[in-house]
């Protein structure tokens, strides 16, 4: 069962015509990805190779991100919807944590919601940015196997949301639907090996540092 749907964006193609699929299609969370409060600051990290992942998107100002959130509110309280909610991010790094209570404070004063991530260098696939490594010292299974997943643009079903590549595929949208491939032989094997204590069924688990998220 889905109990809830999210679409995470870096709100740079946050056109009127995704605003209203967004809103048509009851989508719960609407999840900005922005790193930074101030605009000089996030120019910075829009350039190439400082940025999080690398993004087929274009660059923005923060002030055009801002005004596309704000037009999303709009058409949403024009339609007298509740959903769905902007959930602005800052993913904590060296560049960015002097930032971080300006952030938090100026998005929950704007919209009544922020949050504040981890970094995370998928697996081995970024460079490593974060502040401090803040995975516990002995590893267990991996949680977010039991309780998320990731699905591409392509329709494709990531193992999980290290895979932003999509280099370890477990099914196709297009092919099958999420409950079959949520109970499916592959993720059923990497779950089996990690509750087995088995961390390398892919290369990405045996990089992996987040296994210890919810």
């Amino acid at each position: 069962m889905i109990y809830g749907l999210a679409v995470r964006t870096s709100g740079v193609d946050l056109s009127d015509d995704t605003i209203e699929a967004l809103i048509a299609n009851e989508v719960d969370i609407l999840n900005v990805t922005l790193d930074a409060w101030t605009p000089e600051l996030y120019r910075k990290l829009q350039t190439p190779n400082v940025g999080r992942a690398v993004s087929a998107e274009p660059p923005a100002s923060l002030e055009t991100v801002f005004a596309r959130v704000n037009r999303l509110g709009e058409l949403r309280d024009q339609q007298r919807k509740a959903k769905p909610i902007v959930l602005p991010e800052m993913t904590k790094v060296k560049e960015n944590v002097h930032e971080l209570d300006d952030f938090f404070d100026g998005w929950i004063l704007r919209g009544g919601a922020a949050t504040i991530s981890g970094y995370s260098h998928f697996a081995g696939q970024c460079d490593d940015r974060s502040v401090i490594r803040m995975a516990p010292p002995s590893r267990y299974g991996c949680r977010r196997l039991q309780s998320r997943c990731l699905v591409l643009a392509d329709g494709r079903v990531a193992l999980c949301d290290q895979d932003f590549r999509g280099l370890h595929c477990v099914g196709s949208l297009h092919e099958q639907s999420l409950e079959g491939i949520w109970q499916g032989n592959e993720l059923t094997r990497v779950r089996d090996a990690h509750i087995t204590g088995s961390f390398d069924p892919t290369p990405l688990c045996a990089a992996c540092d987040d296994w210890h998220r919810p």
